[in-house]
This record gives C-alpha cells, structure tokens and sequence, in this order.
C-alpha cells in the first residue's frame, strides 16, 4: 500500500520498477500497478512465476516509460491483459506466457520481434485503433491455441507477412485472422 514509510517514519512516492525488480519472485501473485508509477524497467516481472494477474494504473498520466520483456515466462499469468493506449509498441513485452488466453490493445502499431513467443494457451488477440500494425519476426511462434487475430478498424502493414504461420500447432484452418 502507498505511501511508502522506512523505519524512521518518512515517506516515499512509488514511482517505478528496475530492471529485473521481481525477477524470479515464487511470492508475487498479482499486481495492480499505482497511479503514481513513472517507469516499468526491462524484464521488471521476469520469470515471476506465480504472478496470475496484471492490472495498469487507473491512471496512466504518470507512467512514461514501459520497456521490453516486462512479463517474460510470466508461467502462471492468465489475463486477458490489455496493453494500455499509451504505449504503440509492444516490444517483446509479453513472452513464455504458456497460460495467457488473451491480449488486446486499442493503439497497439508495432509487436517488435517475438511477440506472444511460447504463449502457447493463447487464443485470442484484438488490435484497435486507426494505425496499421506492423508485425516483427516470430511473433506468435509457439502461440498453438490461437485461435482468433483481429484488426477493428487498424489492419497490418500493406504488403508484411505474419511470420508465424503455424501458430495454430500446425492444424490448417484453425486460427482466423480477420480485418
């Protein structure tokens, strides 16, 4: 809970997440991030192995920074998470998430490379939003329960590939993509 008090009594304003922060945490189970957060560092909640929920601030006027592979092998992290409208670019941001069922975002352009890798429960990804999305490479490899990608009114980059083209596990016509 906010504020942060230390022995003699001061106290403190949250304001972010270093670099592997709870790397490898076996006790963090879920995380509503504050109002007053500034900055989510790389690989913040990395291999936070019991974290099973993930909730932005209410609030997003502070929050400036969100780097990449924040919830990388999350392994117990269900969602949905929704990407906050803030921040375009994904950047690798979720990774080895075997259990996250779905994902989605309002003004998400740009997954950068590997996306969604070895989120192999996830089924269903929504892109909103009026900007083309540009997809890296790999994204969605390993994503073998996927089964529904789709674009309201933002489709891919003309002329791109999703690179992945066995995300479902290798069963034709199991997954749609729709724009």
């Amino acid at each position: 809970r906010l504020p942060i008090r230390d022995e003699a009594g001061n106290e403190y304003t949250f304001v972010g997440f270093a670099a592997g922060a709870f790397q490898g945490n076996d006790y963090l189970g879920s995380i509503k991030l504050p109002d007053t957060l500034e900055y989510i560092s790389n690989q913040a909640f990395w291999q936070a192995r019991y974290l099973t929920e993930f909730a932005w601030p209410a609030d997003m006027t502070n929050l400036q920074t969100v780097s990449y592979r924040i919830l990388d092998t999350c392994s117990r992290l269900v969602g949905p998470v929704e990407w906050p409208a803030k921040f375009p670019n994904v950047a690798q941001a979720v990774w080895n998430c075997p259990r996250l069922v779905g994902f989605g975002g309002t003004c998400i352009t740009n997954l950068g490379d590997s996306a969604f890798n070895n989120c192999s429960s996830l089924r269903t990804v929504e892109f909103g939003g009026t900007e083309p999305v540009t997809f890296g490479n790999c994204d969605f490899q390993g994503a073998s329960a996927l089964k529904i990608v789709l674009f309201h009114d933002n489709p891919p980059v003309p002329n791109q590939y999703i690179t992945a083209v066995n995300a479902s596990g290798g069963n034709p016509g199991n997954t749609v993509i729709d724009w």
